[in-house]
């Protein structure tokens, strides 16, 4: 929204675009299983590249619907990805298990040569299931 000095209301604009974004990792995982129990907590940490995509920008009118700016094509950028993970698992079986786990994922930006911090940080929660074979 923008507003003139006396907080007079201006204009209005939406913005839209899309960051997708992908990655390959090499973990380690320390399962903690003393006797054999069903309840398995375990901890790792890995490395490795993404690959992030950006579309372009469409900045629309809300009051026409009009793309009154369109930057085109977006960009892509590959670099380093690292990784924490913690969770449990709780066997039900020897082969059937269902687990909930709690991840940190960062894409560093090495190869960008700024001074503002360009980094992507992911705090993700999951839950499932796991078939053993």
């Amino acid at each position: 929204m923008v507003r003139d000095i006396n907080d007079n209301f201006l204009a209005q604009r939406d913005a839209t675009t899309w960051i997708n974004t992908g990655a390959f990792m090499f973990n380690f995982i320390l399962r903690f299983a003393p006797g054999n129990q069903r309840f398995q907590p375990y901890a790792g940490a890995g490395v490795g590249v993404y690959f992030a995509d950006s579309a372009g920008t469409d900045v629309t009118n809300p009051n026409t619907g009009t793309v009154t700016v369109n930057t085109g094509g977006g960009r892509s950028h590959a670099d380093l990805a690292w990784q924490i993970v913690a969770g449990s698992d709780y066997y039900w079986t020897p082969k059937f298990s269902t687990f909930l786990e709690y991840k940190f994922l960062q894409y560093t930006s090495t190869q960008i040569d700024t001074d503002q911090n360009r980094q992507l940080n992911q705090q993700l929660v999951g839950a499932g299931v796991r078939f053993h074979f």
